[in-house]
């Protein structure tokens, strides 16, 4: 069954691979405005202050009056987070607009086989799925810190109480240390999996079903509820993708061994293994939409017809 899903999930994602040449142009434009709005400020920030070390005789002299030199480069500092700040609020706003029209594009391939895919569809999805979305993040982004605050206080504690009890130097007290430090990583682990697989099941729930960001949590805890092997889909969709991301990993790792042309062997290889990770990417969420599909309780002739293959659109 699982294998079956993915299938179609890849099938889906091939349907639709002009996908990946709209986010390889995004992320181009992403790139562009990290020289634009990072790179030349810095480069601004690093010759004000290059001169001022060139005209110090020594760098005793600028630490002697450190309010001087926090006066005096106030403004420069202050210069150079506000385009941080603005590349950071672009670039999250170019990822949620892709993420939307993305997911939105492939919904609209389920619900009609006959789709093709276009970038003033694209467009149009990005645009309608931007707020709900910007909106979803956020509340996962929420959920998402607390766990790891409260994983953080977990993990102290335990940490704490393994060191006391392996202090101790007796058996019993080492396997009880032992114990508590396996099972707070395996808690860990699973926790983590399971609130990154409840935040993907929200966004293909948001744009499948065209919900509100509250309504999709909550048709995600119910769907989640329901169907426990969904979680079991999401790790081998979860391991597959790391078995791929490691694969992609290791064929580029020779090239950094390469004195001189390997940076420059590297530069391309990059670019492919980032076509690489867009297209997991695609296919991890057109899988979990389709898991979605045939298992929210109702029958979905859309999602069986993916059984069959599909034609790559022209």
């Amino acid at each position: 069954m699982y294998i079956d899903t993915i299938t179609k999930g890849i099938r889906l994602a091939n349907k639709n691979w002009k996908l990946l040449l709209v986010q390889f142009v995004l992320m181009i434009s992403t790139c562009a405005g990290f020289v634009l709005l990072i790179g030349i400020p810095l480069a601004v920030a690093f010759v004000f202050f290059g001169v001022d070390l060139v005209a110090a005789k020594n760098i005793l002299q600028m630490l002697n009056d450190p309010m001087n030199i926090v006066s005096k480069y106030l403004g420069l500092v202050i210069f150079i987070l506000s385009f941080v700040l603005l590349y950071i609020t672009l670039v999250s706003i170019i990822g949620i607009f892709t993420l939307g029209g993305t997911i939105g594009v492939l919904r609209n391939s389920i619900n009609d086989n006959v789709y093709t895919f276009s970038v003033a569809s694209f467009i149009k999805e990005g645009k309608r799925l931007f707020v709900p979305l910007m909106w979803l993040t956020l509340i996962i982004g929420i959920i998402l810190i607390s766990v790891f605050f409260v994983f953080g206080v977990i993990g102290g504690g335990a940490i704490s109480a393994t060191s006391y009890l392996k202090g101790r130097s007796t058996p019993i007290a080492l396997f009880i240390g032992t114990f508590l430090s396996i099972l707070v990583i395996i808690l860990g682990a699973v926790s983590f999996l399971a609130v990154f697989a409840f935040s993907i099941f929200s966004i293909v729930i948001l744009a499948v079903e065209e919900s509100k960001p509250i309504a999709a949590i909550k048709k995600t805890y119910r769907f989640l509820s329901a169907t426990t092997k969904a979680f079991v889909f999401y790790l081998i969709l979860f391991c597959c993708y790391i078995a791929a991301a490691v694969v992609v990993l290791l064929i580029g790792y020779p090239f950094s061994l390469i004195p001189i042309v390997g940076p420059l062997l590297n530069l391309p290889y990059q670019i492919i293994s980032y076509v690489i990770y867009s297209y997991l990417n695609l296919v991890l969420f057109a899988s979990m939409a389709v898991f979605y599909l045939e298992n929210r309780g109702s029958t979905c002739p859309q999602a069986e017809g993916l059984t069959h293959e599909v034609p790559v659109s022209g």
